[in-house]
């Protein structure tokens, strides 16, 4: 799948975006994350599933790092653009 910088910056301002709205509400749930994190995804790639986007396991990463923002990094170092 070819990624465009068009979806490249969509996909880094509606993540990051996400994050910002998800700590003005002071979410502490890594789940919520992940799951804000995962739709995002979807939005932007509608017709693909987000594991197909990014080689990044958003749970994982964020239970290891317990830093969205990092996870955000990492999702957008790890798509697959083939």
């Amino acid at each position: 799948m070819y990624i465009n910088s068009t979806q490249r910056e969509q996909l880094t301002q509606m993540l990051f975006d996400k994050m910002i709205e998800l700590r003005k509400k002071e979410v502490k749930n890594i789940m919520a994350y992940e799951i804000a994190f995962q739709d995002v995804i979807e939005k932007v790639f509608p017709e693909e599933s987000w594991w197909d986007i990014t080689g990044c396991e958003i749970f994982i990463h964020l239970m290891v790092h317990k830093n969205p923002e990092a996870t955000i990094i990492e999702i957008l170092k790890q798509l697959k653009e083939d």
